[in-house]
C-alpha cells in the first residue's frame, strides 16, 4: 500500500518540470488573473505531452496532505464572467434570434432558428464538466504507470473548482440548479460526489482564501 507521500513522490518524479506559479496558470494572454505564487502541476502542458494537441483538461492539479490523507485539487481558471456571450455560444445564439425578431423582414426564421437551437451545445459550456473528467483520466493512467493500483487512485480524495469573474447568488446549497446558473454549472450534480467529492465555483476572493488555507495546513514538504 503506498502512502501519500509516496503518491505524491511518483507524480513530482515524473512530472516536476510542469510545475508553475497561479500567476503563470491562471494568466490570459498576456491578462493576468490571479497573482499568486502558489506552485501546481500544469496540467494543460502535462495533457498535451501525453495527448497531443488533442488534450482537453483542466489548468492545474494541486497536491495537499492532511492527517496522512491525500486531496488532489483539480482548478480551472477562467479570466471571465462565464455568463458572457463570449463563453456561452448558445447564449450569443439567443441574442441574434431576438435581434433577428424585431426584422421586419426575417419572418418565420428567428422561430425555426430557436427549434434548431434547442438541439445544439456550448463546447465551451460542456467544457466544464468534459475537462476535470479526462484530467482524471490522464491522471490515473500517469499513477498507474508509476506503479499506483487503481484502487489507491480511486481513493484518493478529489476536489473540483471553476474560478472565475461571475456573479453568484442565491443560497449556496443550490445556486447551480436555477436558472442561468443551471445553464452554465449544472455539470456540477453530474460529477458530485462522485469522481469529485467536492466541484464549486469560486471567485478570485474565495479561491485565495482557500489557498491559504490549503497552505497552511498542508504536509507536503516543498
Amino acid at each position: 500500500m503506498n502512502t501519500p507521500e509516496k503518491i505524491v513522490e511518483c507524480l513530482n518524479k515524473q512530472l516536476n518540470n510542469y510545475k508553475q506559479s497561479v500567476t503563470q496558470l491562471s494568466k490570459t494572454n498576456k491578462n493576468d488573473f490571479i497573482i499568486n505564487d502558489t506552485i501546481m502541476f500544469n496540467w494543460d502542458d502535462v495533457s498535451k505531452l501525453y495527448d497531443g494537441d488533442d488534450s482537453s483538461s483542466v489548468d492545474a492539479i494541486y497536491c495537499h496532505i492532511q492527517d496522512n490523507t491525500l486531496t488532489l485539487y483539480f482548478f480551472e481558471f477562467k479570466n471571465l464572467n462565464l455568463y458572457d456571450p463570449f463563453f456561452d455560444a448558445k447564449k450569443k445564439l439567443e441574442d441574434i434570434i431576438n435581434d433577428l425578431e424585431k426584422c421586419v423582414f426575417c419572418c418565420c426564421y428567428p422561430k425555426e432558428i430557436r427549434k434548431v437551437k434547442k438541439n445544439l451545445t456550448s463546447k465551451k459550456v460542456i467544457s466544464l464538466k468534459t475537462k476535470p473528467v479526462e484530467s482524471l483520466i490522464l491522471l490515473h493512467n500517469i499513477l498507474n504507470e508509476a506503479g499506483i493500483s487503481s484502487e489507491e487512485i480511486v481513493s484518493i480524495k478529489k476536489e473540483y473548482y471553476v474560478v472565475s469573474k461571475t456573479p453568484q447568488s442565491g443560497n449556496k446549497h443550490n445556486w447551480h440548479r436555477k436558472g442561468r446558473n443551471r445553464e452554465i454549472f449544472g455539470f456540477i450534480d453530474k460529477i458530485k460526489p462522485f469522481p469529485f467529492i467536492e466541484v464549486d465555483h469560486l471567485n478570485k476572493e474565495t479561491f485565495l482564501s482557500l489557498i491559504e488555507e490549503l497552505q497552511i495546513n498542508n504536509e507536503i514538504n516543498t
